[in-house]
Order: C-alpha cells, then structure tokens, then sequence
C-alpha cells in the first residue's frame, strides 16, 4: 500500500523505520518479488514491545466498556474480533508475506499490529 494511501509521506515513514531499527525493534530486508520494496520484520524486542501494548490496549478497552451494557459490549467486542481477523489487512498480509517469515514481516517501510497482535498490512516504500 502506497504511503499516502494511509496519510503518510516516504520520507515520514523512512525516519520512523530507521528510528524503530536504530531501537532495535525491527529489521529490514529487500523483497525478493519486488525490489523497488524494503520488507520490515519486527525483532524479538520489537515482539515483546507489541505483546505489551496489545496488554496495555486490552486493559484500556475493558474499562472502556465496562459502563456499557453487557449485550453492546460483547457485540462490539465480536465485531472488532472480526474486524481484526477478516479486515481490510488479512489478505494483504497473507498474499505479501515471504515465504521464509517467521514473524510475518510488514510490507514496507511502515509497520503496524493489530489489537490481536497479528502483523497488518505496512506502507511500500516506493
């Protein structure tokens, strides 16, 4: 997905890629199917970073919908469940993904997870 598809410019998403990598959150390699393409994947920092935000967003949802009545609060939960699982994102990231993955890397030079902490789909660098 092109970057301005998403609101974001190139050079925007390169300094936030090279600041996630000089962190050691994520490391870059070139598509093989495509060169014009930098693949980013996250490290096994950059998993724990994600395992503890998706915690952090979970407790923050949970008391958010505490006020509301059980019946809204479990439909609203089933439906970001499906959203996070058959989203716009899911068959991107299965038709990108390298086949020697081990943890999904993020098409691009943008990475983002889901609430679910599957990788979604990134922003391609050219």
């Amino acid at each position: 997905m092109p970057a301005g598809d998403v609101g974001l410019d190139r050079s925007g998403v390169t300094r936030r890629a090279s600041r996630l990598e000089e962190a050691g959150l994520v490391r870059r390699a070139p598509d093989p199917g495509d060169r014009r393409v930098t693949l980013l994947a996250l490290t096994a920092a950059g998993e724990e970073v994600v395992a503890t935000l998706c915690r952090r967003l979970a407790v923050h949802i949970e008391a958010a919908l505490a006020g509301w009545p059980a019946d809204e609060a479990a439909a609203s939960v089933r439906r970001l469940r499906r959203f996070v699982g058959d989203g716009p994102f899911t068959a991107f990231e299965v038709a990108h993904r390298p086949a020697d993955a081990a943890h999904g890397p993020v098409e691009g030079e943008g990475i983002r997870r889901s609430v679910s902490g599957r990788p979604e789909q990134g922003v391609e660098a050219g």
